[in-house]
């Protein structure tokens, strides 16, 4: 699945991809080019092991903002590494729910830029193994909405 959406001051690109060989690996690529502004959401759900990657990188000319999230299943353990310079007020914050019942794991990256808002949403219900991405950019007038369900048995994208 592939989604495209041209305009002059903002192209935005989804790039689902699902490995059908070995079922394994589930990779959703969100990339927004605006001028100085880029913006790139890289989830990462391994199959076999059920490990969770999120992985976010925000551009913006000196301001740079890295976000890597780690879950290791078997053992339940949660790396979350941010790195932020910052030369402006940009803020940048990350949510983490780990839910011990249903060891759900929830993360939510949020940055705030002025004008340009992300909202980045990852769901895995242990339970049925499905992922849920959810992506929502805020530029002034401009709202995209993005959601990625990926069903391990059906392997629906």
């Amino acid at each position: 699945m592939h989604l495209e959406v041209g305009k002059e001051t903002q192209d935005t690109y989804m790039h689902p991809e699902v490995e059908k060989e070995t079922e394994d690996t589930t990779y959703m690529h969100l990339e927004v080019e605006k001028e100085t502004q880029d913006t790139y959401a890289h989830p990462e759900v391994e199959k076999e092991t059920q490990d969770t990657y999120m992985h976010l990188e925000v551009e913006k000319e000196t301001h740079d903002t890295y976000m890597h999230l780690e879950v290791e299943k078997e053992t339940q353990d949660t790396y979350m590494h941010p790195e932020v310079e910052k030369e402006t007020e940009d803020t940048t914050y990350m949510h983490l729910e780990v839910e011990k019942e249903t060891q759900d794991t929830y993360a939510h990256p949020e940055v705030e830029k002025e004008t340009h808002d992300t909202y980045m949403h990852l769901e895995v219900e242990k339970e049925t193994q499905d992922t849920y991405m959810h992506i929502e950019i805020k530029k002034e007038t401009h709202d995209t909405y993005m959601l990625l369900e990926v069903e391990k048995e059906t392997q629906d994208t």
